[in-house]
């Protein structure tokens, strides 16, 4: 009687670093207020396979000269944009640095790059920090005048 038989399949699957980003086509309506611009010395065949194996992302190697991928987050359904030109000046757009802080360690990592110098613009994440600083301040100014009255009073 062969309905009693069950065969077992093994498989292992390593899901790429970036999975929870899909690929997208079309260009989302309003593009990331961050970015961050850096030189690439790598091809930019190089720099699309390391896409391909971190995103999942079905690179063709047809344009040698530039590489241009456009993701959304299944997390949150924020918007990646990653583009490169062919004397290695490279751009990555999203609304958060730690997103883009992962990508680009995940980048230095795969090709094998030491130092990298970048130039990053973050405006909401900005005003965000400086909020955050101006209330330290605040709390510093307290601080500061609950000494001295304690000093003061003794």
């Amino acid at each position: 009687n062969l309905g009693n038989l069950f065969h077992v399949f093994e498989q292992e699957f390593a899901l790429p670093k970036f999975a929870m980003y899909v690929p997208i086509k079309e260009m989302p309506k309003e593009k990331p207020e961050g970015v961050v611009s850096l030189i690439v010395s790598e091809r930019v065949n190089r720099v699309g396979m390391w896409a391909q194996q971190s995103f999942n992302f079905p690179y063709q190697s047809q344009n040698q000269n530039s590489f241009h991928a456009m993701f959304v987050s299944l997390r949150t359904g924020e918007f990646l944009m990653i583009s490169m030109k062919a004397e290695g000046q490279m751009e990555i757009n999203a609304q958060s640095m730690e997103v883009v802080g992962d990508i680009i360690q995940d980048l230095c990592q795969n090709l094998g790059i030491k130092e990298m110098e970048a130039t990053a613009d973050f405006p909401t994440e900005l005003e965000v920090f400086s909020k955050v600083i101006q209330k330290v301040d605040g709390y510093n100014a307290v601080r500061v005048q609950l000494t001295m009255e304690m000093a003061d009073s003794s």
